[in-house]
């Protein structure tokens, strides 16, 4: 039976590696927070976003920006069975709404 388990346990180490190497800074904080303002009221791709940032650095963006906004549940794709859409875009949640509105903290 331990010989069946050691695949959950390895995926959960693989998947808190991951998320130890997400940046937790404030820094990332103002960084999401500028994010989740430009998709107020529009949803919008990774080209037009970096735009509205002044990025050019497209790892950079979707590592310190897009990466947790996503896995704090902030923002989504608007085609999530498509990642790699040349259309994809990216629009807030409700709990993103909710965040900017200050009803919950992060």
């Amino acid at each position: 039976m331990l010989y069946s388990l050691t695949p959950d346990i390895l995926q959960m180490e693989s998947i808190f590696q991951a998320l130890k190497e997400i940046p937790s800074t404030d820094q990332v904080t103002d960084q999401v927070k500028t994010l989740l303002h430009h998709l107020v009221k529009n949803d919008l791709s990774i080209s037009e976003l970096m735009t509205k940032l002044h990025l050019t650095h497209r790892p950079h963006f979707r590592k310190n920006y897009i990466e947790p906004a996503e896995l704090a549940g902030l923002i989504e794709k608007t085609q999530p069975n498509s990642p790699n859409s040349p259309t994809q875009k990216y629009r807030l949640t409700d709990q993103g709404l909710d965040f900017l509105s200050g009803k919950k903290n992060h």
